[in-house]
């Protein structure tokens, strides 16, 4: 017998938010002297290609092990940058869009009372930034974000679904998880979840196809 889905765990950056990276590396090109190739490069080492943006400079701050304030030292040492830490922080966190209907859609859940938690590969900045933007305190709750600078481990690290199980106070496999990345959807099967969405962000409809998936699990706004 299958098991009921009564919860939701969301990936922000790609599915909740789109996001452009090479903004930032733009942005920060235009106060040094590397091409914005090169600072994704730095930043973010060979991780760019999966969209996973989690090797290179980014790492420790990704992973918490570093606060925001030791992130921008480095960037700024290691890229030769001429920015202020505030000129930074806009440069890098001015990349997103909202994902208009899922947010719609993730309003009408909170309103019926449905449990979601943010499970986020993010760092601090970014993090806040999309908390901002898309209300995500009202809809999903503070105490409810999952994100890698908290948990200490990279997506898709088994511990960062156990701890969106706790938040949740919902077994894994009464839970339903969203990403578009294929390979933390798969590892999430291989952990038990109850159902696995990939969301194809090159697809133009991927908002209503995601929301339509949701709905034939039974969780519907």
């Amino acid at each position: 017998m299958t098991n009921s889905i009564t919860a939701v765990m969301w990936d922000l950056g790609g599915v909740v938010l789109a996001f452009d990276e090479s903004i930032t590396d733009r942005k920060l090109s235009a106060h040094c002297a590397l091409t914005p190739e090169q600072i994704s490069g730095k930043l973010f080492g060979n991780s760019v290609a999966g969209r996973e943006f989690n090797e290179g400079l980014i790492e420790p701050f990704y992973l918490g092990r570093i606060d925001a304030q030791a992130f921008y030292q480095n960037v700024k040492k290691e890229l030769g940058l001429e920015m202020s830490y505030e000129q930074f922080v806009d440069a890098w966190t001015d990349i997103f869009t909202r994902n208009e209907k899922i947010i719609e859609f993730m309003q009408g859940l909170k309103r019926k009372g449905v449990p979601q938690c943010a499970l986020s590969s993010t760092n601090e900045l970014h993090m806040e930034k999309m908390v901002k933007f898309a209300g995500l305190e009202e809809t999903v709750g503070r105490a409810r974000f999952v994100t890698t600078y908290n948990v200490g481990a990279k997506k898709p690290d088994r511990r960062l679904f156990e701890a969106a199980t706790c938040v949740l106070q919902t077994p894994l496999n009464q839970c339903a998880y969203v990403d578009d990345i294929q390979k933390y959807i798969d590892a999430s099967l291989k952990y038990g979840i109850g159902a696995a969405i990939h969301v194809n962000i090159t697809q133009p409809d991927f908002q209503e196809r995601c929301i339509a998936d949701l709905k034939k699990l039974g969780i519907c706004a």
